[in-house]
């Protein structure tokens, strides 16, 4: 962003943030160039570029135990946990844990990562959001997820980005 800055200053920008449903919307009539989403979606009349996939993480409260080992949680110990996920990554994750035979609570479903990040760090259960979602929240411990089907972009070909609206218009 520092480059951008300083190699276009006259260059406007405004910020809206939004679920990736609302971005592609303001992006359909008009009211963005260029929307920033993470999760899968219908790629449609966009042109898109795409970033690489990143894996899924737990985020829990501080002193929250969950696994054995300090830096990793497997699918089976997430199973005996209440799960918070961003909706949009429901039915991935419920794939993955019944292709295993495993057990699912979703204590509770969001609309947005940072909602799932900020509920998981308040002890309504473990939040799985993907690694660049985690921040320096309080509270807040993270561990990585063995399960290497689990990323960003499970269920879609490429993971979406950065879309451009300026090729349906």
């Amino acid at each position: 962003m520092r480059s951008l800055t300083s190699d276009f200053p006259a260059v406007k920008l405004e910020l809206h943030e939004r679920d990736t449903t609302g971005v592609l919307d303001i992006l359909e009539v008009g009211t963005i160039d260029v929307g920033i989403v993470r999760t899968p979606f219908m790629v449609g009349e966009f042109e898109c570029h795409y970033a690489a996939p990143e894996p899924m993480i737990a985020v829990m409260p501080e002193g929250m135990r969950c696994g054995k080992d300090p830096s990793r949680i497997s699918l089976e110990e997430l199973s005996t946990k209440p799960i918070v996920i961003d909706c949009h990554f429901g039915k991935i994750i419920h794939d993955i844990f019944v292709s295993r035979g495993l057990k699912l609570f979703m204590a509770c479903m969001t609309e947005d990562v940072r909602t799932t990040s900020m509920w998981a760090s308040r002890g309504m259960g473990v939040g799985v959001v993907p690694r660049s979602c985690l921040t320096e929240t309080e509270l807040q411990e993270a561990k990585a997820i063995s399960c290497e089907k689990l990323t960003s972009i499970s269920g879609t070909p490429k993971p979406p980005t950065i879309c451009d609206a300026s090729k349906i218009r």
